[in-house]
């Protein structure tokens, strides 16, 4: 039980009843001075929680994107910066921009082309540069 009186002791409910309106709870997080937790930022997108280790490869609506600072000495500003690499590697904001509006079949083969031509050139540049200067 002593996790849950550190746990407590991280978390407050307590500010000033000015900022609140009468229905609302807010919650503040205050960490001590001596030692921060070690923080883990994650985040997945998922309809459905996948249950297999092979589910975010095979769901197109999983993204998972985390990083892990077990060192107390990271920076902040270091850690949403490696955050947001993650988080554009794991293409969650292409993913949102797509889903913004509704996309016709037309629009979609030319988006399924784009990406894989993309990923072509991604996949295929570091090898042969040659073919790459090729395909148009």
């Amino acid at each position: 039980m002593p996790t849950t009186a550190v746990a407590r002791s991280f978390f407050s409910s307590a500010a000033p009843p000015s900022l609140l309106h009468a229905g609302s709870r807010a919650t503040v997080a205050s960490f001590p001075l001596g030692s921060p937790p070690a923080v883990a930022l994650s985040l997945s997108v998922s309809a459905s929680a996948p249950t297999s280790p092979w589910a975010p490869a095979a769901n197109p609506k999983y993204h998972n994107a985390k990083v892990d600072a077990g060192d107390e000495d990271v920076d902040g500003g270091d850690l949403l910066r490696q955050f947001t690499r993650e988080v554009g590697r794991a293409g969650v904001m292409h993913e949102v921009r797509r889903r913004r509006r509704h996309e016709n079949a037309r629009d979609k083969r030319k988006r399924k082309s784009r990406d894989a031509a993309w990923r072509f050139s991604r996949r295929c540049a570091p090898l042969h540069p040659s073919i790459c200067c090729l395909i148009p």
